[in-house]
């Protein structure tokens, strides 16, 4: 696993930075195996990549876009995830059945239920795996579970991702790909959420935040291993983003402006790639 802490000297240089990378990303999934999934989250996300649409690379026509969570509200809802992204999907113009959404219509429990049958149909087992259940129905994941070419994830005041938030059960979850809460700290309250070991089978998993709301936060979700590299602070940590920690062989990256990176040490700033 390589960590890797990218630097924008503006949020502008961040965005135009990530549009490339993710740019590059697409093409080499689509040459390898002919599709590019991502896996997006909410909050300001949206708007700081509001130039994806255009970005040279990307095939929106073999582009799929998951949901690494939802909240419980209706599709055209200001609380939608869905609705945030919406103006990327008219601008792209990526095929209304690539952009593959969780159905807030139904109970939290059956919308998790139902998005990871939708993964299980995304994304089947190696041949001659029999551990796929039916269709609607959640079983312990014998098969592997997803690998997003790119998770796009965001991290909270409280250092939550996705809704896992912190000393909440979820984050013990560890044989469902998708699970729902009910009693999230953060309203809406009912969501459906991506777990650790969807996150972690990422291919590139990349947390992306600006501002000065996460430089005194950044400097706990990182640290410095006894090899000199960067990596995240593990499970150990109380701040869920910080539990994010990819296989061998994938890479995890921190994305973040000057403002966000204010506060780091000398020893992380050191590790970081300026853009």
């Amino acid at each position: 696993m390589t960590t890797t802490l990218l630097v924008g000297s503006s949020p502008d240089a961040l965005a135009t930075e990530l549009v490339k990378r993710l740019g590059a990303i697409a093409k080499e999934s689509v040459l390898a195996r002919g599709v590019f999934n991502v896996a997006v989250s909410g909050g300001s996300m949206p708007k700081i990549l509001s130039g994806l649409a255009q970005a040279e690379g990307i095939d929106w026509s073999k582009t799929r876009i998951f949901f690494a969570d939802e909240r419980c509200v209706p599709l055209d809802h200001s609380d939608s995830n869905y609705k945030a992204w919406e103006g990327l999907f008219s601008s792209s113009g990526i095929p209304a059945e690539n952009v593959v959404a969780v159905r807030t219509d139904l109970t939290p429990k059956e919308a998790a239920a139902d998005y990871e049958a939708k993964l299980r149909q995304h994304f089947p087992p190696p041949e001659g795996d029999s551990s796929a259940g039916g269709a609607a129905e959640i079983l312990p994941t014998a098969s592997p579970p997803p690998s997003f070419d790119a998770a796009l994830l965001g991290v909270g005041p409280d250092g939550h991702t996705c809704s896992l938030f912190p000393s909440h059960p979820l984050l013990e979850e560890r044989s469902k790909w998708v699970a729902h809460i009910e009693d999230s700290p953060k309203p809406p309250r009912q969501r459906v959420t991506l777990t650790y070991p969807v996150l972690n089978n990422s291919r590139n998993a990349m947390f992306i935040g600006t501002g000065e709301g996460k430089a005194s936060l950044l400097p706990q979700l990182l640290s410095v291993g006894t090899d000199g590299a960067l990596e995240s602070a593990g499970e150990s940590s109380p701040y869920p983003a910080a539990r994010v920690k990819v296989a061998e062989g994938r890479a995890l990256a921190w994305c973040v402006d000057e403002a966000a990176a204010s506060q780091c040490p000398p020893e992380i700033a050191a590790l970081a790639t300026k853009c």
